[in-house]
């Protein structure tokens, strides 16, 4: 009862921190991946890399490159279409066309989403090392 009352009182006086502590651009970035790529839509590229910057897509889009070779990830144009592991082979040769061409990043439907956990994982490698 002892530690209460002090706490009490220390809450009285403004002593007492309340509400979650800061968080850091990793752990923006860790949840804005995790909830994004929860979603049918995924994770808009654009945003991610101006928020973020656009060496953490590169970085995104190399560790995704096997996924998509097996079908478990899909990148997307600015119109929504798939874009071909052949093609998104060649985008990655070129870092200047990576940071423009993909602009989504979603787990297939349904491989993906049933790997997502370690998919999602994978990203939190890159992101947040």
């Amino acid at each position: 009862m002892k530690e209460y009352t002090g706490y009490v009182e220390k809450m009285e006086n403004d002593l007492v921190e309340c509400g979650e502590s800061p968080r850091t651009v990793q752990d923006m970035t860790t949840d804005v991946v995790m909830h994004s790529l929860r979603t049918s839509r995924g994770l808009d590229l654009k945003y991610f890399g101006e928020a973020y910057g656009s060496s953490i897509v590169i970085s995104l889009c190399k560790a995704y490159k096997p996924c998509v070779e097996s079908g478990q990830v899909v990148f997307l144009d600015e119109e929504g279409r798939a874009i071909a592991a052949d093609q998104f082979n060649t985008l990655l040769v070129n870092e200047d066309e990576t940071e423009r061409s993909p602009a989504y990043i979603r787990l297939s439907d349904p491989d993906g989403f049933l790997l997502s956990n370690e998919l999602i994982s994978l990203a939190f490698e890159v992101v947040a090392p």
